[in-house]
């Protein structure tokens, strides 16, 4: 127009310009009523827009108002049934106290009668023991009889042998004196004879003495008749003598017999009897001779009859004094097996109280558990209540902010009208310039994720060679607190000093070394890193070794405190984290945990449910699976749960740690007899880019190893000691053929290294925390300890092919296993992805 107006000045006629200036306002009047059109319709939508913001404005305050009540509605809903729940709760609390005091007097009850059960028991036992005394005593008193019989007896077979030597000496003599009566005899016969022969000679001159001859004659034959009958006499009393006494009595009146007829032949025959008076003194002296030695004979039979008499009413005595002990000894036996008896039923009754007694601790526990859950319930409902509030308070300031937005959408159309006339010129070419704006826009927008893309996959390449450079297998040595300590850490922080007791200092170097002031975040700041080499589809495992009470399970769990948390909740807090960072490029993931037990070599699911040493005891020997392209190991028959929120990792934790085996020794009050291996699955999907990852993260607290002489463990205690020690020398073993470059790893010889075969075979990434109790009265086994992990820590896994992710495609299924190498470009997505 300016260009018309210049034209016409400079050359143009009157009439012409004229013309042309008419025809020039004909075109301002159009373009001023095409303008004033414009300027109506734009007032027209203007105003009607402005409507629409009254309407949208009012229909939000509308919405927010019922959004309002219906929150108001909802909180009083929750605050009535929060106020049913906290009265349910109390109702519950009453009863349970009342339960727990029912339950507490049913205790004591049975602790009295326990005690007292106890006390009769004691009491029986004193008995027992009284009678057990009694029965020795008896015992030594019939020991002591028995050996006093057995003397007497011996006294009495000395004494009869004694004599019988006595009577075989009478014997003997009489013998003798028999042969000098005989030999007597003989002389007087010969007297006799003598005699005859004078008295034959004498006939003739005294015919009148040969009756009395013949007289004396018959009475000589009657003599001789009558010695040898006495000879024959004295004889059978002389055998006859050690029979019995009245036939000595019998031989000494035949004797006497025979001194009397002897006599009437001396009274009668008096010339005879001179020249046999030699004859009759031996016969007298030996007659006295006979009496004498029937007198010691008699006198020492009666004795023997006497001691006879005494050792036969002694033993009378004993027998009956030892059918008496017998007596009072199977009354003392029958006493015994009565109160023995008795015992036994006390003993039965005082288990059966004591099982009472525990089914009734167990109840008072689980109502403690009960009690607990509904308080966790209770605080749910009331965190519940608390985020209705939040949410309540968050919708009144969206209603705010939405009258705040009003207000400015309603000043924003006040400025629009005035500055309507000022852009109307730039209204025609307004849609070509955002139009080219928006594409150099959208063209700097992928040209930035393009790099964003390559500058992250880079820092992955150079995170997994970093982490490689340092080693697939590192070793972290954390001391626990100490006021005394035989093992420091050195200024250089990758090093530590033990002092030996036999005065000598050891030093050890390790990838990293914690003092005893390190907290849980600084320990879990080095180990992050394997951390997420995880969801880069690797096989990772972190896994505590040491002796039983340096801190292992409070280095992998910790407590529920933010500070004090454990590598398993921050790990899980990391990775869900990241993950929901990955998301914003187009991945998708799914995590999997599952906690298993490995207590006396037998695999245990500690999320099973149920109560019990045999809850969740996996029986197939082949429940452990290994994908033989590399990817996630499974425990067939095990929980896999989903994990989506830290919280939920928690709760697990709680679930597995109230089912794990622990126990107390000597030298730790809650020592755990098992292997716990917390195995969380990883499932990355890229839908753009048809790739699928799989990784694994296995954190272990591995039991404690320990000497028997120093934990004082027995029985089942002990049975448990020497597995963990066997299962932890076969771990060892893994690392000794890993560093020796073995074509043979025994992975199999322990369900521990079996488990975790594809982390501990070399395409996995490994981290090992050596936790060290520095007191000198351990030093021993922290040398052990230390030595173990310095042998660990020379292991070399890349000659073995080193770690390997484990990448498929979605469409194909198909695995490949490799380090990363390269990156591939997408251009649906315009950026980097790492090439499996």
């Amino acid at each position: 127009m300016n260009a018309q107006l210049q034209r016409t000045k400079d050359g143009a006629t009157e009439q012409s310009r004229i013309a042309e200036l008419a025809g020039l306002v004909k075109v301002l009047r159009r373009c001023l009523k095409e303008s004033d059109g414009r300027l109506k319709t734009f007032a027209a939508n203007s105003v009607q827009h402005e409507k629409e913001l009254e309407r949208q404005a009012e229909g939000q305050r509308l919405t927010a108002e019922s959004s309002r009540r219906q929150l108001e509605a909802q909180v009083a809903i929750l605050k009535r049934d929060a106020a049913q729940a906290v009265a349910a709760q109390k109702a519950a609390d009453a009863s349970w106290q009342a339960q727990v005091d029912s339950h507490r007097a049913e205790a004591s009850h049975s602790r009295q009668e326990l005690q007292r059960f106890q006390a009769e028991r004691d009491k029986a036992r004193d008995e027992v023991r009284r009678a057990e005394a009694a029965r020795n005593e008896v015992l030594g008193k019939e020991k002591g009889i028995r050996r006093e019989a057995g003397q007497q007896l011996r006294e009495l077979e000395v004494g009869r042998g004694e004599a019988l030597r006595l009577l075989q000496e009478a014997q003997s003599t009489a013998r003798q004196r028999e042969q000098e009566l005989l030999e007597g005899i003989r002389k007087a016969e010969a007297t006799a004879d003598a005699a005859q022969q004078a008295a034959v000679a004498a006939n003739a001159n005294a015919t009148t003495v040969g009756q009395d001859l013949e007289e004396a004659r018959a009475d000589l034959r009657q003599t001789r008749e009558d010695s040898a009958r006495t000879c024959a006499q004295l004889t059978q009393a002389l055998q006859d003598l050690s029979e019995a006494r009245s036939e000595a009595s019998d031989a000494g009146r035949r004797a006497d017999g025979l001194a009397s007829s002897l006599a009437t032949v001396e009274s009668r025959y008096k010339l005879l009897l001179a020249s046999q008076g030699e004859a009759q003194g031996l016969a007298e002296s030996f007659q006295a001779q006979l009496q004498e030695a029937s007198a010691a004979a008699e006198q020492q039979s009666r004795q023997w009859e006497a001691a006879l008499a005494q050792s036969q009413a002694r033993e009378a005595a004993l027998g009956q004094e030892k059918g008496q002990l017998k007596g009072a000894l199977a009354g003392a036996l029958e006493q015994q097996a009565g109160l023995e008896a008795s015992l036994s039923a006390k003993q039965e009754e005082c288990r059966r109280l004591q099982s009472q007694l525990q089914e009734s601790q167990h109840h008072c526990q689980r109502l403690e558990t009960d009690g607990q859950e509904a308080a966790e319930r209770l605080h749910q409902a009331q965190q519940a209540l608390q985020d209705v509030s939040g949410q309540l308070q968050q919708a009144v300031q969206a209603r705010s902010e939405l009258e705040i937005q009003s207000q400015d959408k309603a000043a924003r159309l006040a400025r629009m009208e005035g500055e309507l006339g000022a852009i109307q010129d730039a209204i025609g070419t307004g849609s070509t310039d955002q139009a080219e704006m928006l594409g150099r826009l959208i063209s700097r927008v992928a040209h930035l994720d393009a790099s964003l893309a390559q500058s992250r996959a880079a820092q992955r390449a150079m995170h997994n060679q970093l982490v490689e450079l340092r080693g697939n297998i590192r070793v972290f040595c954390r001391l626990k607190p100490s006021s005394t300590a035989a093992v420091a850490a050195l200024a250089d922080g990758v090093s530590v000093a033990a002092h030996t007791p036999e005065g000598k200092d050891a030093t050890f170097t390790f990838d990293r070394i914690f003092a005893p002031d390190a907290q849980q975040s600084a320990v879990f700041a080095e180990a992050a890193e394997l951390v997420q080499c995880a969801l880069d589809g690797y096989q990772v495992c972190l896994f505590a070794y040491g002796q039983t009470g340096s801190g292992k399970t409070h280095t992998m769990q910790g407590t529920d405190h933010p500070d004090r948390q454990g590598i398993i909740p921050r790990a899980v807090a990391q990775i869900l984290e990241q993950a929901e960072l990955l998301e914003q490029q187009g991945w998708q993931y799914e995590l999997h945990a599952s906690y298993i037990e490995v207590y006396n070599e037998t695999l245990r699911d500690l999320l099973a449910e149920g109560k019990g040493r045999d809850v969740g005891k996996i029986t197939d020997q082949n429940a452990i699976r290994h994908d033989p392209h590399g990817g996630q190991t499974m425990v067939v028959g095990a929980v896999r749960a989903a994990v989506q929120t830290p919280k939920e990792a928690q709760v697990l934790m709680r679930r597995a740690g109230r089912a794990r085996a622990v126990e107390a020794t000597a030298m730790n009050a809650e020592s755990s007899r098992s292997h716990s291996v917390f195995m969380l699955h990883i499932t990355g999907r890229h839908a753009a880019s048809d790739t699928c990852l799989q990784g694994a993260l296995n954190l272990v607290d591995l039991a404690g190893s320990e000497r028997l002489a120093r934990s004082g463990v027995e029985g089942q205690r002990a049975k448990e000691a020497c597995l963990i020690n066997k299962s932890l020398s076969a771990l060892a073993d893994v690392f000794s053929a890993l560093a020796a470059k073995s074509p043979h790893v025994p992975h199999r010889n322990s369900k521990l290294t079996h488990l975790l075969q594809p982390c501990l075979g070399g395409t996995g990434k490994t981290l090992m925390l050596v936790n060290i109790n520095p007191e000198p009265a351990s030093i021993q086994e922290s040398l052990c300890t230390l030595r173990f992990a310095a042998k660990v820590n020379g292991c070399e896994t890349g000659a073995r092919g080193g770690a390997q992710r484990h990448v498929t495609s979605l469409s194909s299924g198909t695995a490949t296993a490799s380090r990363p190498a390269a990156s591939v470009w997408c251009p649906t997505l315009r950026f980097l992805l790492l090439q499996a």
